[in-house]
């Protein structure tokens, strides 16, 4: 059986980072890691309501 999954779909990827991109202002910085947890979100929106708050 052959199934699909977004998170190894190239074409899929470059549309989630383009989004995310775009929603980041021209003139302002961004961090590799938190791009790739915001991808993750974007991928997976479902996790969020999985995880448990971590305490500090």
């Amino acid at each position: 059986m052959i199934t699909y999954n977004p998170a190894f779909d190239l074409y899929h990827t470059i549309w989630r980072m383009a989004h995310i991109l775009q929603c980041v202002g021209p003139d302002e910085s961004y961090e590799v890691e938190r791009m790739r947890i915001w991808d993750f979100y974007l991928l997976f929106p479902s996790m969020l309501y999985d995880g448990k708050a971590a305490r500090v």
